[in-house]
């Protein structure tokens, strides 16, 4: 299990959590809806071990790796989608396997492109495999569907649901997601309002 325990932060006066409870399973679906501005990213990087809450505690099992899909891209602009995959391999996939994996979700024509030359909607799926491709126990996503078209959206989400079988998954999104493409539970957030 993954316990999130009385989790508080705040920016000065702006409270974005305050006595966060959670208790997740370690190989869980979840998905995050909340309003902008109401800690959903703030919430992923302190799970990432980016950012210290103010309060409280997140507890993993031993050995619990996390990968993570960021709202920016984060991508190294001058290196194809495979080169960007590889980047976060200690051991890389062989080319073939890789090519047919980011098969299922990119053109194959744009595999060879530098990712400045991808649409935002690519661009977006390769930081998505990148996260997905890398062995970890868990994959955080923060908005991995901004952008996408439906049939990039039901692709992605066909690959996340391949990729994350008996992973950790959390997902932070305002697309709504049929539940027949990638199954989870939804967890909201009390909206303290940064953004008012």
């Amino acid at each position: 299990m993954i316990r999130i325990e009385h989790l508080g932060k705040a920016y000065g006066e702006k409270k974005v959590l305050a006595d966060l409870n959670l208790c997740l399973s370690g190989t869980g679906h979840y998905y995050l809806k909340a309003p902008s501005g109401s800690g959903k990213t703030t919430l992923f990087r302190i799970l990432s071990g980016l950012e210290a809450a103010d309060s409280g505690s997140v507890k993993f099992p031993p050995g619990f790796r996390l990968t993570m899909v960021f709202q920016e891209d984060r991508l190294f602009e001058r290196f194809t989608p495979l080169e960007n995959v590889w980047m976060m391999q200690k051991e890389r996939t062989p080319e073939a396997v890789l090519r047919k994996e980011l098969g299922k979700i990119l053109p194959a024509d744009c595999l060879d492109k530098p990712a400045a030359a991808l649409s935002g909607g690519m661009k977006r799926r390769t930081a998505a495999a990148r996260a997905l491709l890398t062995p970890s126990e868990g994959v955080l996503m923060d908005e991995p569907f901004a952008g996408l078209d439906q049939e990039s959206l039901g692709r992605l989400c066909r690959f996340i649901r391949e990729k994350t079988e008996n992973r950790f998954l959390f997902v932070s999104t305002h697309t709504d997601i049929p539940e027949a493409e990638l199954p989870g539970e939804v967890l909201t957030l009390p909206f303290y309002g940064i953004a008012r």
